[in-house]
């Protein structure tokens, strides 16, 4: 009687725990009420927040450790100081109101996720950021939003767009001053409003393959160059986007552009009025292609050394020379057989070197006194004797004897997995016994 007692007591216990945890995690928008905090137990707020939930600071706030307005939720300043302090940040995934003095101290962060919103009426003020304001992929900031916006990025401060920026959303006259910018998405200026570049502005990412060198970023409206600065852009837009050109500048300016199998590899701008010395473009990137030397019109190499200004006489277009990058193909050894590649034969382990795209035919033979050939793997994945495959990069060829040995983390992970469902075995096997034990007694 005792133990089913015990037993009806831990199943309504259970049973509250249950509805405890629905109730706490209860994310319906029609019990969530607005609620004002204050700068101590701004962090504290956030995480208990549910859909629905409206956070209003009643005084200025500091933000020491990272926090997220989740999905559905809004911060609003309240025209209050909110600092985010270093090695802190703040994840935005529903919306944060700012029309008070931002700060975002040098390691410090916000970033708009998917889906998030950040909108900036400080009109009176300016956001001041010394740390970095990031835009993901299908985020937005809004500066300007119902009031003026301003955002000043200053000294170590940075910009980076790859989701959607506006500046001057409904109020016109907004700024944004950035001493350094990267735009991989979308970045809109409004008419009346500014955006202004103290150093360097970055559009788009560095290539990966000379094939594909189109860079999707989209600019609308202009963009204003302080004396020393540069627009930096790699590539060209797609096919009927229009990407960005001299048009998106407030001023005239002079270009250099860099081309790599006559197509355009990167572009860059300043004043006609202003100076900056060329940027050479890294390839670091590029899979297919190795970078030999950057030429002038006149067959001289450029470097950085040359100190030559964006758009000088004779640098409006540096040519590009490449070789073939060229990749190591590893074959793990193996006595039972022989590999073979195309008519060349290995042994049971080898290495060789091939340049990218290059197709190669491998397979294996029986070393003698064996008669079984073993699967093979390349990079892990089934590989089928006596086909080809395409060099993109260092690969390891492999058979059931040795695999894996490209990520031999698996293997650990999975010893302890096998030891863990063997002690689980072994206590069952225990547990059985002596009920079976007391079934005999």
């Amino acid at each position: 009687m005792l133990k089913k007692r015990s037993l009806l007591l831990s199943v309504g216990l259970i049973a509250l725990m249950g509805i405890f945890a629905v109730a706490s995690f209860n994310d319906d928008p029609a019990d969530a009420a607005p609620l004002a905090v204050g700068g101590s137990d701004l962090a504290a707020a956030l995480d208990n927040a549910v859909s629905g939930a409206v956070i209003t600071l009643d005084e200025d706030a500091v933000l020491s450790r990272d926090a997220t307005i989740k999905s559905g939720v809004t911060l609003d300043d309240g025209g209050f100081s909110l600092r985010i302090s270093a090695y802190s940040t703040l994840y935005v995934e529903g919306t944060f109101a700012s029309s008070g003095n931002l700060k975002i101290d040098s390691l410090g962060s916000v970033v708009i996720a998917s889906d998030g919103l950040l909108s900036i009426d400080n009109e009176g003020t300016a956001a001041e950021v010394a740390g970095t304001i990031e835009i993901s992929k299908d985020g937005t900031v809004c500066v300007g939003n119902r009031l003026k916006g301003n955002i000043e990025c200053f000294s170590t401060g940075r910009l980076l767009v790859g989701g959607t920026m506006i500046v001057g959303c409904d109020a016109l006259s907004s700024a944004v001053t950035a001493r350094n910018a990267v735009v991989t998405g979308e970045l809109r200026v409004s008419g009346g409003s500014v955006f202004k570049i103290q150093n360097s502005l970055t559009i788009g990412s560095s290539p990966t393959l000379t094939t594909d060198m189109e860079n999707p970023a989209v600019i609308a409206g202009k963009i204003t160059l302080e004396n020393t600065a540069y627009v930096f852009v790699y590539g060209q837009p797609p096919s009927g986007q229009s990407g960005f050109t001299s048009s998106n500048l407030n001023h005239a300016s002079l270009q250099t552009r860099f081309m790599a199998f006559e197509k355009v590899y990167a572009t860059e701008y300043r004043s006609n009025t202003g100076n900056h010395t060329l940027v050479i473009p890294s390839t670091s990137d590029l899979i297919d292609w190795r970078l030999v030397r950057w030429e002038d019109t006149a067959g001289n190499v450029v470097t950085d050394a040359n100190s030559i200004q964006i758009g000088s006489d004779g640098y409006k277009t540096i040519k590009g020379t490449f070789d073939k990058k060229t990749y190591r193909i590893l074959f793990a050894e193996d006595k039972s057989i022989r590999w073979v590649v195309g008519p060349k034969v290995l042994g049971s382990t080898g290495e060789i070197e091939d340049v990218y795209g290059a197709k190669l035919i491998v397979s294996i033979r029986a070393a003698p006194g064996n008669t079984e050939l073993p699967a093979i793997f390349i990079d892990g994945a089934p590989f089928a004797s006596g086909t080809s495959f395409t060099v993109t990069g260092e690969t390891i060829f492999t058979t059931a004897n040795n695999y894996p040995t490209k990520d031999d983390g698996l293997v650990p992970i999975l010893v302890i997995i096998l030891a863990i469902l063997l002690v689980i075995l072994a206590i069952s096997y225990t547990m059985l016994r002596m009920k079976e034990k007391k079934k005999a007694d």
